[in-house]
């Protein structure tokens, strides 16, 4: 463990603890015993199952509802180690104020619209004259894809008086159906993440290219709206937003509740068979799954629920550089998801918010880093082991030789 310098090592943490003391292995065994105790007094019957599975292992989904529960519970112990409850309640609140955004996706854009506008209905829609009417009827603009929050508000105050609101509900299920039905509509909230249903996969066209035949020759390129200009070296593309992940993790349908939870494990030719051989693409590629076998559907459900901390020491339980891992970097989850016939869950793009989400608050650093050390979730190892006095020399310069 490298040794703290002296400037941090009299910073005092809660529980009596030093900072110092989160590099060391006599500290980390300390801040171990006080989660425990902490842990015990919120739920003695949690502690005694974590402390049990740390001595056998329990079968895959009782360990998988240990993670689930504990997970809020060290978010709080964290958050109370340094001092920073009120950017965690902050940060927990965000989550909360947008579950109602998914809940309306579900019931009325994506159930009620969809079944209502069929694409012969759509297709006789004027989509800006009922966006000029919405906005009339909001009181308030309704023109870009960051005002769907503007109409998730309204159109579900609308719903609680359906008798007296019924037109305008009216006008708010045909704009969402020509919204999720039309290229226009499409294209008008491709940035957004409310008017959208999942696509139908088309392998040998996953690339959403037009073809240009004004030359003499066929010219394949994306489609203009999806170009953007590059800047040198420069990170172009800073990913999804927290409202974007969270869509991800609530399309995920948490398969280790039933133990297919392909994306971790990989998926499987025939399930039936004792030892089956992983299906492949229709390219021919197996379909492994994640091959560090993280905790997706237990990681997307604790960022669903909105306990960032727990979602993040549930990703680092097997994947510690997660830094170096999601979003523009691997996929291999996405390929394994059990979506086959249509688009997967974006796990890398969650996986990337929820690190993002840590390192923003206040020793979001040091939360990350002493996670990869100590992890009460990791029931298999939550404590590093004694040094051994080994040296290691790493070749190259992959994820083993920048780490």
């Amino acid at each position: 463990m490298p040794k703290n310098s002296d400037k941090n090592s009299g910073l005092n943490l809660g529980f009596n603890l030093k900072f110092n003391e989160l590099y060391e292995l006599d500290g980390l065994a300390k801040i171990d015993a006080a989660f425990l105790d902490f842990l015990s007094e919120q739920n003695s019957d949690l502690t005694d199952q974590l402390k049990a599975g740390r001595v056998n292992k329990p079968d895959d989904k009782v360990e998988s509802q240990i993670l689930i529960d504990a997970g809020p519970h060290l978010e709080n112990f964290l958050s109370k180690l340094f001092g920073i409850e009120n950017q965690i309640d902050g940060l927990n609140e965000c989550h909360h104020a947008l579950r109602p955004f998914f809940d309306f996706k579900r019931t009325f854009v994506q159930r009620k619209a969809f079944k209502a506008v069929t694409p012969e209905k759509a297709a006789q829609i004027d989509g800006e004259e009922l966006s000029q009417k919405l906005q009339s009827l909001f009181g308030h603009r309704f023109q870009e894809t960051k005002d769907e929050l503007i109409f998730v508000e309204k159109v579900s105050a609308w719903l609680e008086e359906p008798e007296a609101q019924s037109e305008a509900i009216e006008v708010a299920l045909n704009y969402a159906g020509w919204a999720l039905r039309t290229p226009e509509g499409r294209a008008k909230h491709q940035g957004g993440d409310l008017f959208k249903m999942p696509g139908k996969l088309d392998f040998e066209r996953l690339v959403p290219a037009e073809m240009d035949l004004t030359s003499e020759y066929a010219v394949h390129k994306l489609p203009e709206q999806r170009l953007h200009r590059r800047a040198g070296f420069k990170l172009t593309d800073s990913g999804k937003d927290l409202k974007g992940a969270l869509s991800e993790a609530h399309y995920c349908i948490y398969c280790h509740n039933q133990g297919k939870d392909s994306c971790a494990k990989g998926l499987l030719s025939n399930p039936k068979e004792e030892e089956s051989d992983f299906a492949n693409s229709p390219f021919g590629v197996p379909l492994t799954g994640c091959p560090l076998g993280v905790r997706i559907s237990e990681m997307n459900i604790l960022k669903a629920q909105g306990s960032a901390l727990g979602a993040l020491a549930a990703l680092v339980i097997e994947n510690p550089m997660t830094a170096g891992t999601g979003h523009r970097i691997c996929n291999e989850c996405m390929k394994s998801c059990v979506y086959q016939k249509q688009d997967p869950v974006n796990i890398p793009e969650i996986e990337t918010r929820i690190l993002k989400d840590v390192l923003a608050l206040p020793f979001g650093f040091e939360i990350y880093s002493l996670l990869t050390r100590w992890n009460p979730l990791n029931l298999a190892r939550p404590l590093p082991k004694a040094p051994t006095g080994f040296r290691v020399l790493v070749a190259g310069m992959g994820p083993s030789g920048y780490t």
